[in-house]
């Protein structure tokens, strides 16, 4: 192929919406309209979700996106291309679908299928809450009493009730209720709806149709036509949007939380959003007009981009904060006018997708994580213990159907989808629902400190200040005299108050000690001030098609984690294990189940891992509850068993108290050794005293047989296990002989082993698992799966240039 034709497929695959690549090169026409509703519905071949489409296409925005499916087609294979031009042309309507237009026509008709759910009152989701993003459903579909009920126009009520909460929500400038989540909701009611006849000030990517507002025929179920916002709802978004903070570097009070990595993209695409919104307005907190937020902040959120393009994301796995990162990143695809933002924003939302794709197990995103909660008291947040409560979950129902229905409205992720411009890379659609019966991923993300020069990034000033306080690192010695600079140059109360309630009567020290000084009390204080910071962190995970053993290589071991979910296994949506050294902080960690009082060494292979606890003086004295304890509910698995240690043939350190707890769900099985053994039960599985051993062995039907097979020939593996003593201080040893694998030693402070070789943990790729294999510090990525592809190619000479980052589906 000549080098012009190929280097037109790549620029085109290149666009914010990376389709129909091929359609410029390809000598076959490419379909000018999408796939014919019709003709989808009459296929023979057609899937329910397929049949459901056909009434719904071209009514709403996530219709809209879903015209551009079979243009999406003509990337894939030639096969695929001939089936959506025969069907959109309404000929033989029984040819079978290429898999790629099934699986973009399935996540059209979920994503149809979550708006209505959202905008149906009662019997849709199980459950009624309400919530800001719920609008964007009733000015897409109308409203409904029940999911037998006709259509029924949109409740402007409504509407305007959720509006005016987020606008307070900007007013107040509290964390109580995160504004720069409300303003970025807000915004995407703007630029989808704008009040007839008003014009956006600059064009959207999407658009919205220039027809005025209209209700549906009465007793018609078909849905209402898409709407637009009062004049005064729009209004009041606009005034909200005009008076508020969209940064610490402007003036006014507030009690808002900027510096968490989900936080900070938020932030700055509001910013950027807003000014191009209201290009000529003056934003009087910030003291400029829109053009000038604009600049202001489009640096900040392509450093964001970059950032997460080259290192991944530091909260990793995290449930609740990939889903506010979806927001943000949806908008900026959706009404950014600057190329190169969408078409990184674009970049970034696959590598989270992918993320999903990888890690989700039976609809669960069930995987280790670095901020994940499952609180006792607060928010009640269970994302770690229960699989239908995880934020994240409804876009995985949308993208992937591996969970099988819908559980809560209100999901912002999903209802962004369902109304974006995005269009998933097939290969990840594909992936997402594949079943593997052997699938080992190691995978990296973030920086340590002694990296960071290495890669431009320093210690001093806001810009990297930013950066290391979207790690958690706002007290470790590399960065904790910039964070008083930053604290005392910008205020930040918030941050400022939570610095003062942990040093008590020492506050005054921080304020008035050197640099110097700063630096050796921050080092003394590693265990505390480190143990929250989001540095490298090396992922291993393992799955069959049963269950999935996921976990963070030696990260951090002996520090305070807050919130930091260090090992799982998933067997289903509760079927969930995992274990903690239990905190006495609650509300955002260490508590009983979120975060560790003191985090534990952990080693995997494959199937089996370790976790070694050892908490230091501190977690003795001031933050741990004295014990370490799993969490397995008994009544969310089919069968539960227990065994004693007791005939672990020549093996030696272990205690007359250790003990075996099994699970099976389905074909899944588990079993979980703690060396201390088990009190409690049958949810709380208790194990006294600070330092223990647990060693977590999985399998299935397909590997073992039986489930009396499997506890059979783990209960015979032989343990090792040597504690610290006073006549021998040598830090605890554990090897465990994996059935059929070879020896796994875990050596707490120094390099594991298998089978006598070393077994590196703390160096792993960026990407490395059956589709694809990315080395750390590579800026470009080819993604493999089932004769689908996605590549990402970066350019390292001049990374600004808008040509120089490619994104090529097909």
């Amino acid at each position: 192929m000549p080098r012009s034709t190929t280097l037109a497929a790549a620029l085109a695959a290149a666009t914010p919406l990376a389709i129909g690549a091929a359609a410029l090169v390809s000598p076959a026409p490419a379909p000018t309209t999408g796939v014919s509703a019709a003709a989808v519905a009459t296929s023979a071949s057609a899937t329910p979700a397929v049949s459901a489409l056909a009434t719904t296409l071209g009514t709403t925005h996530a219709s809209t996106a879903t015209s551009r499916v079979a243009a999406a087609a003509v990337a894939a294979p030639g096969p695929a291309r001939s089936a959506v031009t025969s069907v959109s042309a309404g000929l033989t309507p029984a040819v079978a679908l290429h898999p790629a237009v099934r699986l973009q026509l399935d996540v059209a008709a979920r994503k149809r299928a979550y708006l209505e759910a959202c905008a149906t009152d009662q019997g849709a989701l199980p459950n009624g809450h309400r919530t800001l993003a719920d609008t964007i459903a009733w000015l897409e579909c109308g409203v409904r009493a029940t999911p037998q009920a006709p259509w029924g126009p949109t409740p402007f009520d409504r509407v305007a009730a959720r509006v005016k909460e987020g606008c307070d929500h900007l007013a107040a400038r509290s964390d109580a209720h995160p504004p720069d989540f409300d303003a970025n909701d807000l915004l995407r009611l703007l630029y989808l709806y704008p009040p007839a006849p008003l014009v956006l000030a600059t064009p959207t990517v999407t658009g919205a149709p220039a027809s005025a507002p209209a209700a549906s025929t009465p007793g018609s179920t078909a849905p209402a036509p898409r709407n637009r916002l009062p004049r005064a709802v729009a209004q009041q978004i606009r005034e909200a949007l005009l008076g508020w903070k969209y940064w610490i570097d402007e003036g006014g009070p507030d009690d808002m939380v900027y510096w968490s990595e989900n936080h900070q993209i938020l932030f700055h695409a509001a910013e950027y959003l807003a000014g191009q919104l209201m290009p000529d307005a003056w934003f009087p907190n910030g003291r400029m007009r829109g053009r000038d937020h604009v600049a202001k902040a489009r640096p900040r959120i392509l450093r964001w981009l970059d950032e997460r393009l080259k290192f991944g994301f530091s909260e990793w796995n995290s449930p609740g904060y990939y889903e506010e990162d979806f927001k943000a990143l949806f908008n900026l695809i959706d009404f950014c006018d600057d190329p190169l933002i969408r078409r990184r924003a674009t970049m970034v939302v696959d590598l989270l997708v992918f993320d999903l794709a990888r890690f989700t197990h039976r609809g669960s995103f069930g995987v280790t994580s670095g901020r994940c909660y499952e609180k006792v008291g607060g928010d009640g947040s269970r994302w770690k213990g229960d699989g239908w409560r995880q934020s994240v979950g409804e876009l995985i129902e949308v993208l992937f159907g591996t969970r099988g229905r819908f559980n809560r409205s209100g999901a912002v992720g999903a209802l962004c989808f369902a109304t974006s411009s995005y269009v998933p890379p097939t290969v990840l659609l594909a992936i997402g629902q594949d079943r593997p019966t052997h699938f080992v991923d190691r995978s990296r993300v973030s920086l340590d400190f002694s990296e960071a020069r290495d890669w431009g990034i320093g210690f001093q000033g806001l810009d990297d200040g930013m950066f290391w306080w979207g790690k958690g690192a706002y007290m470790a010695k590399q960065t904790v005299a910039n964070t008083r600079w930053i604290l005392r140059t910008y205020g930040v109360s918030r941050l400022r108050g939570g610095i003062e309630d942990a040093l008590g009567f020492a506050y005054g020290a921080f304020e008035v000690a050197s640099d110097g000084a700063l630096y050796a009390a921050a080092d003394l204080a590693s265990p505390i001030v480190e143990g929250m910071c989001l540095t490298k962190a090396n992922l291993y995970t393992y799955r069959n098609r049963e269950v999935m053993l996921s976990s963070v290589q030696d990260y951090r071991r002996g520090q305070i984690g807050p919130q930091q979910h260090v090992w799982q296994a998933t067997l289903g949506m509760k079927a969930v294990v995992f274990t903690t050294l239990p905190g006495k902080r609650e509300g955002d960690g260490p508590g009983y189940w979120t975060g560790n009082a003191a985090m534990p060494s952990v080693v995997q292979h494959e199937s089996a891992l370790i976790a070694a606890y050892d908490a230091p003086a501190i977690t003795r004295v001031k933050e741990g509850l004295k014990r370490t304890h799993a969490w397995l509910r008994s009544g969310e698995f089919d069968e539960v068993d227990r065994r004693r240690g007791s005939n672990l043939h020549g093996a030696w350190g272990v205690t007359r108290k250790g003990t075996w707890l099994f699970a099976r769900k389905g074909d899944g099985y588990l079993g979980l050794y703690s060396n201390e053994g088990y009190e409690g039960g049958p949810d709380d599985w208790v194990a006294p005293g600070f330092t223990n051993v647990f060693v977590c062995q999985v399998g299935d039907a397909a590997e073992y047989g039986s489930f009396q097979a499997f506890k059979d020939r783990v209960t015979a593996a032989r343990i090792y296990v040597r504690y610290p003593t006073i006549l021998d201080p040598s830090p605890i040893y554990v090897g465990y002989d994996i059935p059929n694998r070879g020896r796994l030693e875990l050596h707490y402070g120094g390099t594991p082993r298998l089978n006598g070789q070393p077994y590196p943990v703390n160096e792993f790729p960026r990407y490395d698992n059956p589709y694809t294999y990315v080395p750390w510090g590579q800026p470009s990525m080819a993604i493999r799966h089932a004769g689908f592809e996605l590549v990402h190619l970066r350019d390292v000479v001049n990374p600004q240039d808008p040509r120089g980052d490619l994104r090529i589906a097909r």
